[in-house]
């Protein structure tokens, strides 16, 4: 999949596109992606997934914190494995917030994409003042020559599978079924860090990660499940939260690889997590803080 970060460099004849932002790559979207896939498959032309970066919410809504399930690096980590194309990403801004839905679908729909077909969820809107919906993007499209199809939503457990839901879940402690509707692992991409050493001191030495600021961490938690490093992945157990046993207040993300023993500080990190194993308690001794790491430890591996 090759990404593009300027539309005009798009020089294919002719696109199947899925459209919409894609925070998270959920089940929901994964399965608007797919239609699409599918679609250009039976052309024979290439699939562009378009998303937005930055969130559109964070542009529209300058005074609310919107809190990523991913970020641009992290959406294209997933949606690359759905046998995607191009990734273009269209840089939202307050002129593209004022764009009128047919000045979109002419000027990149039909313009810079070329598409023929376009897929979006059944429920999505776009344009000035979300003027636009799939219903008038088709009636338009007959003009502009391409055909829409808003795809259903994904149903689970009577739920319609959403962004906001599954950010709910993630804040709520609920790790088990937020990861179930978005049919992957949890994943935190970041920088490593110099923290404070007390992993190191109770024999588990651990990795400090610093993500963007708009990343959603779920809620303060032991979990584990994978690291990548330099294309390598090892068991992990991670702990998010403010480290109780110590008093301290900052909420940190801490990572104990196992089986791994260098300083990778400076170093980008992939963490996908898999399971919420316990809540951070504080531990009335550290003997009983590090009898508990060496159980969550057991669980991981």
């Amino acid at each position: 999949m090759k990404i593009i970060r300027d539309v005009r460099r798009l020089k294919e004849k002719s696109t199947v596109v899925a459209l919409g932002t894609f925070d998270g790559v959920h089940l929901g979207h994964k399965r608007v992606i797919s239609k699409a896939v599918e679609a250009a498959k039976k052309k024979r032309i290439p699939c562009v997934v378009v998303t937005f970066d930055p969130h559109p919410m964070s542009v529209i809504h300058k005074d609310k914190d919107v809190l990523l399930l991913t970020d641009l690096e992290e959406r294209a980590c997933f949606i690359s494995e759905l046998g995607v194309d191009y990734l273009v990403v269209i840089k939202f801004d307050k002129r593209l917030e004022n764009t009128t839905y047919k000045k979109f679908a002419e000027k990149y729909l039909s313009g810079y994409l070329r598409a023929v077909h376009v897929f979006a969820g059944n429920d999505y809107t776009l344009g000035r003042n979300k003027e636009g919906n799939i219903p008038k993007l088709r009636k338009l499209g007959l003009g502009l020559g391409f055909a829409v199809t808003g795809v259903t939503d994904k149903i689970e457990n009577g739920r319609i599978v959403k962004s906001t839901l599954i950010r709910s879940l993630l804040k709520e402690g609920n790790f088990g079924h937020a990861v179930n509707l978005l049919g992957h692992p949890y994943l935190i991409k970041g920088t490593v860090v110099r923290g404070y050493g007390r992993g190191r001191e109770l024999g588990y030495p651990t990795a400090n990660i610093e993500v963007c600021g708009n990343k959603l961490r779920p809620k303060s938690g032991v979990y584990c499940g994978d690291a990548v490093i330099s294309g390598r992945k090892y068991k992990c157990v991670v702990n998010i939260g403010s480290r109780p046993t110590f008093n301290a207040k900052d909420i940190t993300i801490e990572t104990y690889i196992i089986g791994f023993n260098r300083d990778i500080t400076g170093k980008d990190i992939s963490v996908f997590l898999t399971k919420r194993l316990r809540d951070e308690k504080r531990f009335r001794t550290v003997r009983d803080l590090i009898r508990a790491i060496k159980k969550d430890v057991g669980c991981a591996v």
